[in-house]
C-alpha cells in the first residue's frame, strides 16, 4: 500500500489526516465537533457505517498496544488485536497510534504473501470501490491471537 499522501499533511486538531483523502473528516470536525478538538480516531464520525453496519473502530482498538511498544516482541510472537478485510486484503493489527489512526500490523493483499508494515486506518476505513460493492470489514469475531497461532 502506497502512503506517499502521509507527505502532504496538515494538522485537524489533534489528528493529521491527509488533504486530498480525508476533507470530509476536516469537514466533518468544523461542524460535528466545534465544541471540542478531535483527539483520537475514535471521535471521527465514520464513512462507510451505513454500508458495514457496524462501527469500524471497536473498543478493542482502545486496548492495543501503541506503535514500537511491542518492538522487541518476534514478529511470530506478536499477538494480532484486530482482523480488518476487504477484497482480497487482509489486514492484522498488533500496534495503533490513535490519535493519527497509524496501525502496524501483518498484511495480504491476496498476492501470495504477507507484509509487516504501516497502514492508516483511516484510510482503510473511507475505502469504497464499486460503489460500495468492496469496503473494509472489521471482524466482529476476532479474538486476540498470536501470529504463529493464526498461520497453523
Amino acid at each position: 500500500m502506497n502512503h506517499s499522501h502521509i507527505l502532504n499533511q496538515y494538522m485537524c486538531g489533534h489528528l493529521i489526516v491527509s488533504a486530498s483523502r480525508y476533507a470530509p473528516y476536516q469537514e466533518a470536525s468544523k461542524n460535528v465537533h466545534r465544541s471540542r478538538r478531535i483527539s483520537t480516531i475514535f471521535d471521527l464520525p465514520e464513512t462507510q457505517l451505513t454500508r458495514r453496519g457496524h462501527v469500524f473502530y471497536g473498543d478493542e482498538l482502545k486496548t492495543i498496544p501503541s506503535l514500537y511498544e511491542t518492538e522487541e516482541v518476534p514478529a511470530d510472537d506478536k499477538v494480532i488485536v484486530a482482523r480488518f478485510f476487504g477484497g482480497s486484503g487482509t489486514w492484522l493489527i498488533a500496534e495503533l497510534d490513535p490519535e493519527t489512526g497509524t496501525a502496524f500490523g501483518c498484511c495480504s493483499l491476496g498476492l501470495g504473501f504477507q507484509e509487516w508494515g504501516y497502514v492508516s486506518l483511516l484510510e482503510l476505513e473511507s475505502l469504497n470501490i464499486h460503489n460500495g460493492l468492496v469496503i473494509i470489514e472489521r471482524d466482529l469475531d476476532f479474538t486476540p491471537i498470536r501470529l504463529c497461532d493464526i498461520q497453523r
